[in-house]
């Protein structure tokens, strides 16, 4: 991502950042986040994921006309997909009938592009029984989507979603969800992640709930709670710490615990 115009030949000043494609080859940039007539996107895009061929690109964006998706609003993000081949650009958190949604932010891309992980204010399959921003998996060849967010033995979760990873056949996810504190005390906000295994099936929490690292340290922290999954979803790396009261520490080294699913 920049706010450098010079970096797409263009001059005078950015006030957004754009999300561009470096070929390393060349040394070449392409921008990724335009608007339908080629123009820069008129907001902030951010959260760039590549596809393993480097055809595809998901992001976040706010700006406006990115796509054919209708009913956008100017003061909402959404997650799109660019195909650098075809110079077509396809807003990932739509709904099925090709409405924006509200709201919607890019989490992964399978390493084929073909499967997509964000999250949604909206209800878009209908059986989220809730109005808590949700991940959802789609797939973005036949249009099935799922909510991934799926609380252990139960159907979406109430907690917040804030992070996501899919394995790179796209056929497996990680969720990681927090819950807050009822009385709004951020030193007793817990997270967990949650394994999915494909469109169906039953969801697993991996390891206990643990303490996020302190919010206001979020912008330079060396250490990263979450987790990452295999090429094939067998194994998860997971990464998490028992933070401390002072911001920016914690109680000891992050030890990378080694998970198999299946």
């Amino acid at each position: 991502m920049s706010s450098e115009p010079a970096l797409w030949n263009a001059t005078g000043y950015a006030i957004t950042d754009q999300v561009l494609v470096a070929t390393v080859a060349t040394g070449t940039q392409t921008l990724v986040s335009v608007d339908r007539s080629g123009a820069p996107g008129d907001a902030a895009g951010s959260g760039p994921v590549l596809s393993g061929d480097g055809r595809y690109v998901g992001f976040t964006s706010s700006a406006r006309n990115l796509s054919t998706a209708t009913g956008g609003s100017p003061f909402s993000a959404h997650a799109y997909r660019r195909d650098l081949t075809t110079a077509d650009t396809r807003m990932v958190s739509a709904w099925p009938d090709g409405r924006a949604d509200a709201w919607g932010e890019l989490l992964d891309l399978s390493a084929d592009g073909r499967f997509a992980l964000f999250t949604s204010i909206d209800q878009l399959t209908g059986d989220v029984g809730s109005y808590t921003t949700q991940a959802f998996w789609r797939d973005l060849t036949t249009g099935s989507t799922v909510v991934a967010s799926r609380d252990p033995g139960a159907a979406a979760t109430a907690d917040r979603v804030v992070g996501g990873r899919l394995s790179r056949d796209g056929l497996r996810a990680l969720v990681v969800v927090e819950r807050r504190d009822p009385g709004l005390d951020p030193a007793k906000d817990r997270r967990s992640v949650i394994s999915v295994p494909g469109f169906s099936g039953t969801t697993t929490r991996l390891d206990a709930w643990y303490v996020p690292l302190p919010a206001d340290f979020t912008g330079t922290r060396r250490t990263w709670d979450g987790a990452v999954l295999s090429r094939d979803g067998t194994y998860a790396a997971i990464a998490t710490t028992a933070g401390s009261v002072v911001p920016g520490y914690h109680d000891g080294p992050l030890v990378p615990r080694l998970t198999r699913l299946h």
